[in-house]
C-alpha cells in the first residue's frame, strides 16, 4: 500500500513539474525596448575654462632697491596715473649730486687749460707795434733825404751807410714787435686734442647723469589703466631687484576665459565657434554662450589629474557682456564648464550603441513585431561616444530590444515588453 502510495506521489510531482515547464516554455519572454523616434544628435567636446582678463598686466620695479611706500592694497581699484608705489630713491640722487660735482670740477680743469688773455696786454703790444712802425717810417724818410743828399755829393759814403743801417735795424724792431704780439696770442691757444677730451669727458659724466635720471624717474610707478590690483608681491621696506614683479592689474568688466583642449580635439575648432557656456550653482545652472576668438599657434605639454603627460593647445572664448546673465558672477581664476558642438545633426534615428551588435559581418539590431523578436539588419552613421544614427533598416515608431545579447533571444521567439 505504501508502495502504491509513494509512486503516486512521484507521478503528480512529475506532472506537476512538466506542466511548469510546459507553461514556462510557452510563456513569452520578457524584454525592455526603445521606442524609435526622432533625435537631434552632436558631437560636443566639453572642458573646464578659466576666466582671464582681456587686460591682464603686470607691472615690475624698474629700479632696484627698497621698497618706500605701497600705496595700494589687493583688491583695491585705481585710476589712470595713480601712483602704485615707489623705491627709495635717495641713493639715485647721491650719486646725481656727485657727477654734478665732477661737471663743476671738469670745467675748471678746462679753465685753467685755457688761461684769459687779459686786452691790456695785447693793447700794450700794440702800442709797442705803432711806436716801432712811427721809428720806422721816420728812418725811411731820412734815408730818403741822406740818399738825395748823397747822389748830390752834399755828404759822406759814410753817412749814406749809416743811415741805411738805421732803417734795417728798425725795421727788425718792428717786425719783432709784431712776432711778440703774436707769441703772446700763442700762449693762450691749448694743446691740439684738448677740446675733445674735455667734450669726451663731459658727455661722459652727462650720460651717467641722464641714466641715474631714467631710473630716478622709474622708482615712482603709476597705474598705465584703471583697473583692479591683484597678486601684490611687495610691501614696504622689501629689497627688490630691477624687474622684479610687483603686481599685477587688470581692468575690470573686460574677461575671456580661457580652455585647454587636446590636440585631438582641436582640429575640430574653428574660429567664430560658439560655445555653451556654463557656471554650476546650487539653485540650479545658469547658460549663455561665447565665441572662440583665438587658437593658440603651438602645443604645450601637460600633466593630467591621473599624471599622464598629454599636448594641449590654449584656446580663447570671448564672451560679450550683453550675452552675460546679471546673476553670473565672473572674476579672474573662475571655472566654468564650456561645450563646442563640433558636429550636429536633426531629426535623425538614433540608438544607444549598446542596442546595435555584429552578424554576418554587419550591423543589426532586434526589434519587436507583432510580439515576435526579429532581427533586422542596419545601415548606421554618424556616431559619438555612446549614440549611433540608423540610416536605414527600422523606422520611426518600431520597438528595438535594447539588450540584444540575451541569450533566450532567437528568430521568432515570442516576447513580452516590460518597459519600466
Amino acid at each position: 500500500m505504501k508502495k502504491v502510495f509513494k509512486w503516486g506521489m512521484f507521478i503528480i510531482v512529475v506532472a506537476l513539474i512538466s506542466g511548469y515547464m510546459y507553461i514556462e516554455s510557452t510563456k513569452p519572454f520578457q524584454v525592455e525596448v526603445i521606442t524609435v523616434t526622432a533625435h537631434t544628435i552632436a558631437e560636443v567636446i566639453e572642458e573646464e575654462a578659466t576666466v582671464v582678463a582681456v587686460n591682464d598686466l603686470s607691472l615690475y620695479a624698474l629700479t632696484g632697491g627698497k621698497v618706500g611706500k605701497v600705496r595700494v592694497k589687493e583688491g583695491n581699484q585705481v585710476s589712470k596715473g595713480d601712483l602704485l608705489f615707489e623705491i627709495d630713491n635717495r641713493e639715485l640722487g647721491y650719486q646725481i649730486a656727485q657727477l654734478n660735482a665732477q661737471l663743476i670740477s671738469l670745467t675748471g680743469q678746462e679753465k685753467q687749460m685755457y688761461p684769459e688773455l687779459h686786452p691790456s696786454q695785447i693793447k700794450q703790444q700794440e702800442l709797442f707795434i705803432q711806436q716801432a712802425q712811427i721809428q720806422h717810417q721816420a728812418a725811411v724818410e731820412d734815408y730818403e733825404r741822406v740818399k738825395a743828399l748823397y747822389e748830390a755829393g752834399a755828404i759822406s759814403f759814410e753817412q749814406y751807410q749809416q743811415s741805411e743801417r738805421t732803417v734795417n735795424i728798425l725795421e727788425n724792431a718792428l717786425a719783432q714787435q709784431i712776432q711778440a704780439l703774436d707769441t703772446l696770442k700763442d700762449q693762450y691757444v691749448p694743446t691740439q686734442g684738448i677740446d675733445e677730451q674735455f667734450a669726451g669727458q663731459r658727455q661722459l659724466i652727462q650720460t651717467q647723469i641722464d641714466s641715474l635720471n631714467y631710473q630716478l624717474a622709474n622708482t615712482r610707478i603709476y597705474a598705465p589703466v584703471t583697473g583692479v590690483v591683484t597678486s601684490l608681491q611687495i610691501e614696504k621696506g622689501m629689497v627688490v631687484p630691477a624687474g622684479f614683479q610687483a603686481l599685477t592689474l587688470f581692468e575690470q568688466d573686460k574677461y575671456e576665459l580661457e580652455v585647454m583642449l587636446l590636440t585631438t580635439d582641436v582640429v575640430e575648432i574653428e574660429l567664430g565657434m560658439e560655445v555653451n557656456v556654463k557656471q554650476e550653482r546650487k539653485t540650479g545652472d545658469i547658460t549663455f554662450t561665447g565665441k572662440v576668438e583665438r587658437i593658440a599657434p603651438a602645443a604645450v605639454d601637460t600633466i593630467s589629474v591621473l599624471g599622464l603627460k598629454e599636448s594641449r593647445i590654449k584656446v580663447i572664448i570671448g564672451i560679450e557682456k550683453a550675452d552675460i546673465p546679471e546673476v553670473v558672477e565672473l572674476r579672474p581664476g573662475f571655472v566654468f564648464d564650456v561645450a563646442f558642438t563640433v558636429h550636429e545633426e536633426h531629426e535623425k534615428i538614433v540608438l544607444p550603441k549598446t542596442a546595435i551588435f555584429t552578424h554576418d559581418g554587419s550591423d543589426a539590431i532586434w526589434v519587436v513585431r507583432d510580439g515576435l523578436a526579429e532581427l533586422q539588419h542596419v545601415k548606421t552613421g554618424f556616431e559619438t561616444s555612446d549614440r549611433v544614427v540608423i540610416e536605414q533598416g527600422i523606422n520611426v515608431g518600431e520597438q528595438v530590444i535594447r539588450n540584444p545579447r540575451l541569450s533566450e533571444l532567437k528568430q521568432g521567439l515570442v516576447v513580452e515588453i516590460i518597459n519600466f
